[in-house]
């Protein structure tokens, strides 16, 4: 039953931000190749309008992913490294020289009558496959810090999600919080009218008040918090202040959990694991550079010579290269090597914090979905019924007011202990999502 009504929530999918109306996935499945950053145009990026009117999550995330300058910032280190990749394929300039000798001096040799002049073009040469290597090791420099902005987009992504859970959560707890001052306005004018009527003393209409008194502070309470979550949100995509007016969707949506197995097959492909691929090739790149640049480069010239004493001409080459008698890269390349290990080692520390954090969410979406289940269609119901039935009790005399205050206490806690329980979830997903790579209702759906 759960995977019909998953489906059918679900529909197609068109692209990553194509979202369900209750749902809060982050990502669609992760690329098996390193991401590929598509820019609109060139130059500055160009803010777009924030969101307005009533939003969803779709919009949220468009809007940050279109004007978060955390993203914005990792956007243009893809280009430096891009940039990089055309200056490693440049070859070296070719130099020219002149020189002038045998003028200034006395009889022949005075003025230029006697000059020599020559003009010598060199052009070095390099050996080994330096260049090739160099470029390779820049385009992985490259694919390194795509892979840095797929994460970083992610994370971002996540982030905002979550912001995005909070405030509907937060325009819940709003809209419960005037349902509470309601429900004790029309429990005060209760005891009041049973008060006048002789049936109850003085402090049960006393208690009903100060029962309202309370609630009222809370509701100014939630108006606060709905403010400051609605500022934490529009934070993401720069906004100063928002200017949408609230957030769409539901909170009490909830999935089946795939199986740990099923989520594990695609957290293998992670980006967070798959940029280190990457990186362990760069710097094992880097290596053969270095080991490549203990070659040393041939300089070729020619060029010709002027005598001004006859107004003879003759030709000049040469071809030069250093002796690598002192300087064999040898500390470069020994730099090189101990930076592809020290990668190595991270790789693993990496892979290990990462697997620990994606296992720890795991639990943590196991634990609420439990939780929020059992509050949804269990405690909540039976909190709410009888909350009615003390109310319905009181008219006719059979509960005390002690008895109402105390079933609207346990129900409206009871209510917003379920909204805290159902946001943490659907964060506990977006956390699971970042970390697997891939949205919970694809993997559900692929069950």
């Amino acid at each position: 039953m759960m995977l019909l009504i998953v489906i059918a929530g679900c529909g197609a999918r068109p692209d990553a931000r194509d979202f369900p109306k209750q749902s809060f996935p982050v990502s669609e499945k992760a690329p098996q190749k390193a991401p590929v950053i598509v820019e609109s145009a060139p130059g500055q990026p160009v803010k777009a309008d924030e969101p307005r009117g009533v939003i969803d999550l779709r919009d949220a995330l468009s809007a940050t992913l279109e004007n978060n300058p955390e993203l914005s910032a990792a956007r243009w280190q893809v280009r430096i490294m891009e940039s990089g990749i055309g200056q490693s394929a440049v070859r070296k300039n070719p130099e020219l020289d002149f020189a002038a000798e045998q003028f200034g001096g006395v009889g022949s040799r005075k003025e230029f009558d006697g000059a020599e002049i020559t003009f010598r073009l060199s052009q070095v040469i390099e050996l080994g496959g330096k260049r090739t290597a160099r470029i390779r090791e820049s385009k992985l420099a490259h694919e390194v810090a795509a892979w840095d902005y797929e994460i970083m987009r992610l994370d971002i992504l996540t982030r905002a999600t979550g912001a995005y859970i909070a405030l509907v959560a937060s325009q819940e707890k709003a809209a419960l919080a005037d349902e509470t001052v309601a429900l004790a306005e029309n429990f005060a004018k209760m005891a009041a009218e049973r008060v006048k009527a002789g049936k109850v003393a003085p402090i049960e209409e006393a208690k009903a008040n100060v029962s309202l008194s309370r609630e009222r502070i809370n509701q100014n309470q939630r108006v606060r918090e709905l403010a400051v979550a609605r500022k934490q949100l529009a934070a993401f995509w720069g906004g100063k202040e928002p200017v949408f007016e609230k957030a769409s969707g539901v909170l009490d949506s909830l999935y089946g959990i795939p199986s740990l197995e099923q989520v594990r097959d695609v957290f293998e492909k992670n980006p967070h694991l798959a940029r280190w691929a990457a990186e362990t090739e760069r710097y094992s790149s880097r290596v053969a550079l270095e080991k490549k640049r203990r070659i040393p480069d041939i300089t070729v010239s020619g060029g010709a010579g002027r005598y001004r004493d006859d107004n003879s001409t003759a030709y000049l080459m040469g071809l030069s290269f250093p002796l690598p008698l002192f300087d064999r890269n040898q500390w470069s390349l020994k730099q090189a090597e101990q930076e592809s290990l020290k990668a190595a080692d991270a790789r693993r520390s990496q892979e290990t914090q990462v697997k620990n954090s994606f296992y720890k969410a795991y639990q943590e979406l196991v634990s609420s979905y439990d939780n929020a289940r059992v509050l949804t269609q269990e405690i909540i119901p039976v909190a709410q019924k009888t909350l009615g039935d003390v109310t319905e009790g009181y008219r006719q005399g059979k509960f005390s007011s002690l008895d109402v205050l105390e079933a609207q206490k346990t129900y409206f806690e009871t209510r917003e202990q379920g909204i805290d329980t159902l946001a943490a979830y659907h964060t506990a997903v977006a956390e699971v999502e970042r970390l697997a790579g891939a949205p919970l209702q694809y993997l559900v759906i692929k069950r």
